[in-house]
């Protein structure tokens, strides 16, 4: 067996930002939606959707994220109560960037309070862009192998526990799309084989995963967010191996980003036709345009996953929102793991603890934490709901009837996921 090399300890800072897009094609409510582009090539694996294509060799593509700034905010608009422009004149602020039919990016032209009164006409919800508002460590644990070895990640416990070879045999995800909104994914690993979806250049944001080897934000680490993304990506390719993955890059290779990227990040999820949105991530508060657009994702029926955090406490934003599954984690013997978040807002468990993946450069690390075991409840979604046919709102149910009992049982409001035992139960209806 090949072994760990050595282990790092990275907080990672969880946000995101975004770009303007063109418009044209209406959505059901007759609204205008970001344009879609033309399909891409086929792979050596299959066709692509629109809005989705192969971009090109390995490379390093420059960063589409806008970085966060104190004094910039991001607000959701009725535009057909008011203008942009003029409800941005009416806050004394410019508009940097607008994103779809109602997201907007204003910078101030003088200091703005929200306390100083309701905003103009017009808005439907606003704050700042500023990571301070937002921010919340994810202390994550990679474990670094020597290279590349699939069978390590064939032959590792999650697949024994949650029974890949039974389950597999029943159903792979396929016709499921999922979104990981993360740091980006190395398309180019060869566990992908060439299977992950990515977004077209016209997009915004972009798909790669992008890191220079420098420790940008001076914290003694260099690119502390490198591979997140990757693993997320690698997990719910063990999991759901059919599952049209679908990588949007919202995160620095610092882990660090900005609520823009995050609010667009979800509305390119909802127009590319996701089914499931990975989260991985948290917010050091509540998020009123967060919340707004869980909302709107509810009401596409699109189901958002979210990680709880790991500081051994209570469960973070956005898992905690009412409009988001969170999901805790639980090791090789269905216990909570002891840095795991959990409590109200903590639905499920799912394998947490030293699960193999694949990172960058074609690298394989054992990663632990609730990032890790969102991705696995996400899969266990796009399972049940490929096999059901159903929607992942009603697939949920199949997923709670079937969980595992977790020691302590009170740290999740179900148990811990399992897939096989969801299906079986489908069949015995």
């Amino acid at each position: 067996m090949t072994q760990v090399r050595w282990l790092l300890l990275v907080s990672l800072v969880f946000l995101s930002a975004c770009g303007r897009s063109e418009t044209s094609p209406l959505d059901p409510m007759g609204k205008v939606a970001p344009s879609m582009v033309e399909p891409g090539e086929p792979r050596s694996g299959g066709g692509k959707e629109d809005g989705v294509v192969v971009i090109g060799p390995p490379t390093q593509p420059p960063s589409l994220l806008t970085p966060p700034s104190q004094s910039q905010w991001v607000v959701v608009y009725d535009p057909e109560e008011e203008t942009i422009e003029n409800i941005a004149a009416g806050l004394s602020m410019t508009v940097v960037k607008t994103y779809g039919y109602d997201l907007a990016l204003l910078e101030e032209t003088a200091a703005y309070s929200s306390t100083l009164g309701p905003p103009p006409s017009g808005v439907v919800v606003m704050q700042t862009n500023d990571p301070a508002n937002m921010t919340h460590s994810q202390d994550l644990v990679f474990g670094f192998y020597e290279g590349w070895l699939e069978s390590e990640v064939n032959e590792q416990y999650m697949n024994t526990l949650l029974d890949f070879g039974s389950l597999h045999a029943k159903n792979q995800g396929q016709g499921i799309k999922v979104a990981i909104l993360d740091t980006g994914a190395d398309v180019t690993h060869s566990w992908f084989n060439d299977s992950l979806l990515e977004l077209a250049p016209q997009l915004p944001l972009q798909s790669r995963e992008i890191y220079n080897g420098i420790d940008d934000d001076e914290n003694g680490t260099v690119d502390d967010g490198k591979g997140h993304g990757t693993v997320c990506a690698s997990i719910i390719k063990s999991v759901a191996p059919l599952a049209d993955i679908l990588p949007i890059q919202i995160l620095s290779d610092e882990g660090i980003g900005s609520v823009w990227d995050l609010t667009v990040a979800m509305e390119i999820a909802r127009w590319q036709g996701c089914n499931i949105v990975n989260m991985s991530l948290s917010l050091s508060a509540f998020s009123p345009v967060v919340e707004h657009r869980l909302n709107v994702l509810e009401a596409a029926g699109v189901s958002v996953i979210c990680a709880t955090g790991n500081q051994s406490t209570v469960v973070s934003y956005p898992a905690s929102s009412a409009k988001a599954i969170g999901v805790a984690a639980s090791d090789d013997v269905d216990d909570i793991a002891y840095f795991s978040n959990t409590g109200v807002g903590a639905m499920f468990a799912a394998p947490g603890v030293a699960i193999v993946a694949a990172y960058p450069e074609e690298g394989m690390v054992s990663a632990t934490g609730t990032s890790m075991a969102c991705p696995v409840a996400a899969a266990t979604l796009a399972l049940v709901a490929s096999y059901t046919s159903l929607t992942t709102f009603q697939a949920m149910s199949w997923i709670v009837g079937s969980v595992v009992p977790v020691d302590p049982s009170g740290a999740v409001e179900q148990g811990r996921v399992s897939p096989l035992g969801a299906l079986l139960d489908f069949d015995n209806r």
